[in-house]
């Protein structure tokens, strides 16, 4: 049912709804941030350019929202960000002004440069510190923990391209909403305005758009270049002279939270090492040492240095590293090969059904490999069966308010639209589920029926092309 939307249009907390011409706003809403954007054109007199409200400057915050079904109904926003850009222009007469003008995402807000040496943890904890630090006044309420990452240091580095190594690093996405509040996990996934849609019979959606996309499909997934835990402990055993204070161990250790030393057959306590080189003074009470994982060695304060003669045993699981020779974890989904062997294969071919991908991991250290299995599983469940994707238009309620990271059920007899992975895996036909990608939003003019309250007169209907894919919101994998 078609119902007129009224705009509420605010720049820097001021209203200038009446001075916007409402079919110029274009919105472009991406399952990232950095592909939000709006575009308008404000329409004045001289006499408004001075005072309020005045001509909007560069860096104001700029919000959209839309009240539907009457004046009583809430408001939705539907777009806030930073005007970016305005341009302006005689319109008509020199009476007149147009202004066109452009707004991006809070984005705009993160040109902050990270100088940090940054501990390890899990990647959400990390993406954490850094948005409460240099970017007070965003929220992270919807952050993941994710996997954890290995130490790094950040030499004035984009806080963006930071958050996006954590990201890249675990296949998670990012973004920030129109609230400034940050998105950081393996992708969102709720409920579209409506459970369902039934291309063959539903009238409120059109322009529909269907494309099944194996060209990306992957069913085999290589994961290299990762730092594990040994499955076996190590001992090192050095004899003390009385002047050294740091002894290298033969084997990079993984962490110091399993492993244990002894002096002369007695443990002594052990904690982490806070200096970075080799060589340097640290300061510590009798019978403790210090583990130094970047530098692969035992430390002992200069205040309590082993007498000579002393045995010193440690006792720690080696690090096993990704690359040349190292751990390669292999995941593949059978029932995918399965389908793929049996659509490829043809008269005098046999296909084997493989189609293989590999992540190059170097980011992770893992206690086990089970993280790095679940990462396998995570894109293998993305990747390994037909995409179907497309696009609708919609402006009737209550089928409007679409937004990225939303699912639906799509429905169709006559299209022959059903789930490949279902079908392979369980030999039954169900319906597709889909998540929204990208919403482009725009205005129409839309007249009130004659035979309803108001008939006659002119309104405006909010529409929306919605673009989905059945794989949801993805980072880089």
């Amino acid at each position: 049912m078609a119902v007129a939307t009224e705009p509420i249009f605010t720049i820097g907390g001021i209203d200038y709804t009446d001075f916007v011409d409402v079919l110029s706003i274009a919105i472009t809403d991406g399952s990232t941030s950095d592909e939000d954007s709006m575009s308008f054109n404000l329409v004045m007199s001289a006499s408004n350019l001075d005072g309020v409200p005045g001509v909007p400057k560069g860096g104001e915050i700029v919000s959209l929202s839309v009240v539907v079904g009457g004046a009583t109904a809430p408001l939705v926003k539907q777009f806030e960000g930073v005007l970016s850009s305005i341009d302006q222009s005689v319109h008509m007469s020199r009476d007149n002004y147009i202004f066109p003008c452009r707004v991006t995402s809070y984005m705009r807000m993160m040109d902050k440069l990270v100088i940090e040496e940054m501990g390890g943890g899990t990647a959400g904890s990390r993406v954490r510190f850094l948005i409460r630090k240099y970017l007070p006044g965003f929220g992270t309420r919807f952050i993941r923990e994710g996997f954890v990452v290995p130490e790094d240091d950040f030499d004035h580095v984009p806080i963006t391209s930071v958050i996006s190594k954590y990201a890249q690093a675990i296949g998670f996405i990012w973004f920030v909403d129109f609230d400034r509040e940050f998105h950081f996990s393996e992708g969102e996934v709720y409920q579209g305005p409506v459970a369902s849609i039934d291309l063959d019979t539903d009238d409120d959606f059109g322009d529909v758009l269907v494309t099944e996309d194996t060209s990306q499909l992957r069913n085999r997934v290589y994961i290299k270049d990762a730092t594990s835990r040994s499955a076996e402990s190590r001992r090192d055993t050095f004899v003390a002279d009385k002047n050294q204070s740091f002894f290298k161990l033969f084997s990079p250790p993984f962490d110091e939270e399993d492993a244990k030393v002894f002096k002369n057959a007695t443990e002594i306590d052990l904690l982490p090492d806070t200096l970075t080189t080799q060589d340097g003074e640290i300061v510590g009470g009798e019978e403790l040492c210090f583990l130094c994982i970047l530098n692969q060695g035992l430390r002992f304060p200069l205040s309590d240095l082993p007498e000579e003669g002393d045995i010193i045993d440690i006792d720690y699981f080696p690090e096993e590293a990704g690359g040349d020779g190292g751990i390669i974890v292999v995941m593949e989904d059978p029932d995918s090969i399965r389908m793929m062997r049996n659509r490829e294969s043809t008269t005098g071919f046999v296909s084997d059904g493989v189609h293989e991908h590999i992540i190059s991991a170097p980011q992770l250290r893992v206690r086990n490999l089970d993280p790095l299995a679940f990462l396998g599983s995570l894109v293998l469940d993305r990747l390994a069966w037909p995409e179907i994707r497309g696009q609708f238009t919609v402006s009737a309620m209550p089928s409007v308010g679409w937004r990225p990271g939303q699912s639906v059920v799509l429905q169709s007899s006559k299209r022959n639209l059903f789930s490949s992975r279902i079908l392979w895996r369980e030999g039954r036909l169900t319906d597709v589920r889909v998540h929204v990608q990208n919403v482009a939003k725009k205005f129409i003019p839309y007249t009130i029926p004659l035979e309803t309250p108001g008939g006659g007169t002119e309104k405006f209907l909010f529409q929306e092309t919605v673009t989905f894919s059945s794989i949801p919101q993805r980072g880089s994998i």
